[in-house]
């Protein structure tokens, strides 16, 4: 017969499972529920994979803070995508913007059955660097709507612009 080991100091035997322990060499990645986060999928007219807008999307390649490009807004436009949410549920979005002067933004989370939050609750005035934004938001007891939706808007007269970059909703547990 072949001797059994074990590394942990707590087993009693060879067969105590419970005591043995658990490696994890590596931190669970959160699921990202916005696809395309990094703003970097092929653009197609007014869309951008799961992303739209009422007006043709454009990019930029040479200001961005992460992954090679920053989606463009101007002029007032709003790019925004359907999600897939639960009841009772917290979540964390996270992006990074950058707002050029006469600009104003927000974002609208919109749970498509009477809920809607705006974030921040007054919008963000330009000019501002790029800032990482962080928000938490949790949806109601009461059933979601069909499409439930973020929706990124950029307020202002023609000459409003601003940038988006590294957008990330997940699951707060």
């Amino acid at each position: 017969a072949l001797p059994c080991y074990n590394w942990s100091f707590f087993a009693k035997s060879f067969g105590d499972l419970d005591n043995f322990g658990t490696i994890i060499f590596d931190e669970p990645k959160e699921e990202n529920l916005l696809s395309d986060g990094n703003m970097t999928g092929k653009i197609n007219g007014r869309w951008m994979g799961k992303w739209f807008s009422g007006r043709p999307l454009s990019r930029d390649t040479g200001d961005f803070v992460t992954d090679g490009a920053s989606l463009v807004l101007k002029d007032g436009q709003l790019v925004a995508q359907y999600l897939k949410l639960k009841t009772n549920t917290k979540y964390k979005l996270t992006f990074w913007l950058k707002l050029e002067k006469d600009s104003e933004f927000n974002v609208r989370f919109d749970e498509h059955n009477g809920y809607v939050t705006m974030l921040p609750r007054r919008k963000l005035k330009g000019p501002l660097k790029w800032m990482r934004q962080e928000y938490i938001v949790s949806t109601h007891g009461k059933a979601l709507g069909k499409n439930p939706y973020v929706r990124f808007q950029l307020h202002g007269k023609k000459g409003s612009e601003c940038r988006l970059n590294g957008a990330s909703l997940v699951e707060v547990k």
